[in-house]
């Protein structure tokens, strides 16, 4: 009897030790959702502005389809359409209000004609059906040319794979850059400006290295001031072209070290399964209970936070700005285009709650910002200053930065003259709310009330005890908008009667 009670025991353990499958989370990303429309309008239309193509984890490559003509409201990719007019490779604003378009466009193309193709003629339908999407990877066939696109995206760097079918002259058209120019047998290296300069100075350049896979020949193409294009295959048996690229906000030398780093051979299905490996690794952070739908909208929603900001720390550690610094420290990583409006009520104190080490990463790459331009990168286009949400977040949850160098930007944003935000802030300041009907009366005053608290928080750390004490009264602002009738907020007119307006 024993002899059996001891078997019994062990096959219970065994049994109990057997690892159990575990659950694959990139599998429950879509990243169609959000390229669509939904049932709810809203100020900013109803779109909400998302792309499907190839993109690791803030990464700085975004290889992805756009449907929408330069005249549209919504730029880059819309569901709806069955036109793909070009790819892009940077820059895509996941999220952006007027969509998410990217910038250093290209285009895969059959013709007998290159030198008389408009670019706008390159674009071609496509089915949904024929499209696939997952983290890091995109595929889609141009029904018109006959092309089967292949792309998958690391952290600097992309790679492609075009399978034509037809007969004809084969290439890749490539349009919006600034330069485009030959540097070696089968590479070329190109100038995209940035944009957002917010975020980095006004003039920023991106610098793309490019290699091809065949040998292929570059004619440039003038159309009146600007230059575009055309990469052609040599070779018009060959049924396959490949290109792959590396990306910089620093110089062309880094932009090539980072393709040759990140993605030293020619297989897209490696680097496919490497993007895949990290946003497993970005996914596994959080854990979640419910039905297959609940999981595929929550690590999606994850997936989507981890687009933005961009990582722009280059291979060799530097970033842009590095010139007035030295090159970050190994485990250090420089981002680029923080968004804090809105972003600083949901994303950013999730972000320093799941992964403390991003939110130090966060607010030490907007004070480098600082160092350099002498500016805290606080967004023109809002209505108020919520990078002192940011820091005052980071501060409550215990991420370790550089408080009293934020403390001093956020003061000569919000307390010194003239403002960040002059008449807003004058207004605010000597009547206690932003009067109608200067823009967003209503949201500035509640806003700057919380950048008032939030600023307070931080000069009570630093032990500016008068300015704290003044910034908590000041907080109460929001107060002067609640109109006790409608119990709604609303905006009050310059002698502090109520305007018939609510924004």
């Amino acid at each position: 009897m024993q002899k059996h009670l001891f078997l019994l025991v062990m096959i219970v353990v065994i049994i109990s030790c057997q690892p159990t499958e575990k659950v694959t989370l990139t599998n429950y990303i879509d990243p169609f959702i959000g390229s669509d429309e939904t049932d709810f309008v809203s100020l900013w239309r109803s779109e909400a502005g998302l792309y499907p193509g190839a993109v690791a984890p803030h990464g700085m490559v975004q290889l992805s389809p756009e449907t929408q003509t330069s005249k549209e409201y919504l730029q880059g990719y819309f569901y709806k359409k069955d036109t793909i007019r070009k790819f892009s490779m940077t820059e895509h604003f996941s999220g952006w209000p007027n969509g998410s378009a990217g910038k250093g466009n290209f285009m895969p193309f059959i013709t007998e004609d290159y030198q008389n193709v408009q670019p706008s003629e390159l674009k071609s339908y496509f089915d949904h059906s024929k499209e696939d999407a997952k983290a890091g990877y995109y595929q889609v066939e141009l029904v018109d040319h006959d092309i089967s696109c292949e792309f998958a995206s690391l952290i600097r760097s992309g790679i492609t794979n075009f399978r034509f079918s037809k007969e004809g002259q084969k290439g890749i058209h490539f349009s919006s850059f600034q330069s485009f120019k030959e540097v070696g047998s089968n590479e070329f290296k190109a100038v995209l400006r940035a944009g957002r300069s917010e975020f980095i100075k006004a003039d920023q350049s991106i610098y793309i290295h490019f290699k091809f896979n065949d040998k292929v020949e570059l004619k440039e193409v003038k159309n009146g001031r600007r230059s575009h294009w055309f990469v052609l295959l040599n070779d018009q048996d060959k049924i396959r072209l490949q290109f792959k690229l590396g990306i910089s906000y620093v110089s062309f030398e880094n932009a090539r070290e980072n393709l040759e780093t990140e993605i030293p051979g020619w297989s897209l299905e490696e680097v496919a399964q490497q993007a895949d490996q990290l946003w497993e690794y970005e996914l596994q952070r959080i854990e979640i209970e419910g039905n297959e739908v609940d999981k595929k909208t929550f690590y999606t929603a994850l997936y989507h936070a981890s687009l933005l900001p961009f990582n722009a720390t280059d291979i060799n550690r530097q970033f842009p700005g590095y010139e007035n610094s030295e090159p970050l420290e190994d485990g250090e990583t420089h981002y680029i285009y923080l968004t804090p409006w809105d972003a600083f009520r949901t994303l950013h104190p999730l972000v320093n709650f799941i992964n403390p080490k991003k939110g130090r990463d966060y607010m030490q790459s907007s004070l480098r910002f600082y160092d350099t331009y002498k500016r805290v990168p606080e967004p023109s286009v809002m209505t108020s200053v919520f990078m002192s949400s940011l820091y005052a977040d980071a501060l409550e949850q215990g991420i370790d930065f550089d408080v009293e160098k934020a403390y001093k930007g956020l003061k000569e944003l919000m307390i010194e003259k003239p403002y960040f935000r002059d008449k807003e802030m004058k207004a605010y300041d000597s009547l206690g709310f932003v009067p109608f009907p200067m823009s967003y009366a209503t949201t500035a005053t509640l806003e700057f009330s919380h950048n008032d608290w939030s600023l307070a928080k931080i000069a009570e750390q630093v032990g500016d005890k008068d300015l704290s004490q003044k910034l908590y009264r000041r907080s109460l602002n929001y107060q002067t908008q609640l109109e006790p009738k409608s119990r709604f907020m609303r905006s009050r007119n310059p002698d502090k009667s109520w305007a018939d307006a609510t924004i």
